[in-house]
């Protein structure tokens, strides 16, 4: 039984509570007297996650909290708390933000009732109150009950939960980001870090607009790629054949379009969030309430098949364009993934990789379109020190990262950046491509953090990819393009220690 179900239930139920109290409300005189707190309390403590804290502003205050952790109805109480809990939780805490918000939408401005922060706050003092208030009062908190035993999440409320949810994680890291002691001090590449650039986004973009027409249509790459494209709703595309693309699927991508016709009754089956034992086969066992029978989105990815040899990949821009004319649905539930040859580096030069990616996020971020999301954190300080250590190196095996290492340790024998954003725009897919196969390709050459450390933009970074005769127009190549079948012989393959 998912949470929300559990809500609705809970809100029945002190709807009989809430009736049971009304009816007693005399004093031994006959005289009607207010409602409590207390007997507030005991009707909003039969909801999910009900808290009574005690304010300098109000004089009792109640916060329903639903299914989240305490953390988020109080979040200054504890931000690192609250951080963790939104980057791993973000679609819970989503779908949470929405419910309260339909909740607003349903129930309207009441009398000392409204939602902040995503939660429902009311306040109730022992001041006895006129009869018209009293009764203003009573019958609308009977009918927040009667609207939260039947609340309904829309389309709307959902893109504002997620709104919602995007300024409290930005507002939260950036408290906690500015919350650091002064006796807290960071020494060595931490410290290098914090120095990082951090230019205008606008600047990047003019720039990347101007890097992506120098981009050779036929040119060989320095080392073999493959991208995998996430889309929440293919509206039914496949790849064209012989493009060297397969269609497969993902279940952790979400919909926000395609299932407005779904009859079961059941909010959760517009956003496929649930806590029950079924959520391992993504929704779809029959007996779940995201069964099949709700789920009309084509979701998929969209993946190569192979090691890619050219800069320009013909089937990625047909299938863009086949998706684009379907007006196929974009959010922020999926992602663009590119994977880029490195087994023959030495897991020291896989660090610098990682090291010149972290201190250049700044940059890389508006070209990649979103920053340290579930699926893609960004790169960790300790991750990189291990990699980069000369005595016994290690990887850590994280996947969900904007760098992800895992695929070294065994698979693939490829580096994974994972940050770019679910976006069809072709163009743009090519250059970031470009960009990550640089990173690893000039590592291998010999390039280091030392070498960007004077990078204040894009031009920057291509113009520090060069020095090592990584170009736009010309990758140089040389006689072998590790990743191939065909020489696999040739590459020097690197066991790469791991940290588990």
């Amino acid at each position: 039984m998912s949470n929300l179900v559990q809500f609705r239930q809970a809100a029945a139920q002190a709807m009989v509570k809430y009736e049971e109290i009304w009816n007693i409300r005399f004093n031994e005189a006959g005289e009607r007297r207010e409602m409590t707190s207390e007997e507030f309390k005991s009707i909003f403590e039969m909801l999910p996650g009900y808290k009574m804290n005690d304010t300098i502003f109000y004089s009792v205050r109640h916060i329903i909290t639903g299914w989240t952790p305490e953390s988020l109805a109080a979040p200054t109480d504890n931000i690192v708390e609250l951080v963790d809990y939104l980057k791993n939780n973000r679609i819970m805490a989503t779908v949470w933000f929405a419910t309260m918000r339909a909740a607003a939408d349903k129930i309207g401005n009441i009398y000392n009732v409204n939602v902040r922060n995503g939660n429902i706050i009311f306040s109730q003092d022992e001041t006895p109150m006129t009869s018209g208030n009293e009764l203003l009062e009573n019958v609308n908190f009977y009918h927040m009950l009667k609207q939260l035993s039947n609340i309904e999440i829309t389309r709307d409320n959902l893109i504002r939960g997620i709104s919602t949810y995007n300024d409290w994680l930005s507002s939260y890291t950036r408290q906690l980001q500015n919350s650091t002691t002064p006796e807290t001090k960071s020494v060595g590449i931490e410290k290098v870090f914090e120095e990082a650039p951090k230019p205008e986004s606008e600047l990047i973009l003019a720039q990347l607009d101007k890097a992506i027409k120098l981009l050779p249509s036929n040119g060989l790459t320095a080392r073999t790629w493959g991208f995998e494209i996430e889309v929440p709703d293919a509206k039914g595309v496949t790849p064209r054949s012989g493009s060297g693309i397969e269609k497969g699927e993902d279940g952790s991508l979400r919909s926000y379009e395609s299932n407005d016709e779904c009859e079961c009754g059941c909010s959760d089956c517009t956003y496929h969030v649930c806590d029950c034992d079924n959520c391992d086969s993504y929704n779809e066992d029959v007996n779940h309430c995201g069964d099949s029978d709700c789920e009309t989105a084509d979701m998929a990815e969209f993946r190569t098949v192979g090691g890619i040899q050219r800069v320009h990949h013909n089937g990625m821009y047909k299938l863009c364009k086949d998706l684009n004319d379907e007006s196929a649905e974009m959010n922020d539930t999926a992602g663009t993934h590119i994977h880029v040859y490195a087994q023959d580096l030495t897991t020291h030069q896989v660090g610098q990789v990682m090291a010149i990616y972290k201190y250049i996020e700044g940059i890389v971020t508006p070209v990649a379109g979103r920053y340290n999301v579930n699926y893609a954190g960004k790169v960790r300080t300790d991750h990189v020190a291990a990699a980069l250590k000369r005595n016994n190196p290690k990887l850590n095996n994280l996947k969900q990262t904007a760098v992800n290492v895992m695929h070294l340790l065994g698979g693939r024998g490829t580096i994974e950046f994972r940050q770019m954003d679910c976006n069809l725009n072709a163009n743009k897919i090519t250059f970031w491509a470009w960009l990550v196969r640089g990173l690893v390709e000039t590592a291998k050459r010999g390039a280091s953090l030392k070498d960007f450390k004077k990078v204040q933009d894009l031009n920057d970074v291509i113009d520090v990819l060069g020095k090592f005769e990584f170009f736009i127009q010309n990758e140089n190549p040389g006689d072998v393009i590790p990743g191939t079948k065909s020489d696999t012989n040739l590459v020097k393959v690197q066991t790469h220690n791991r940290i588990d």
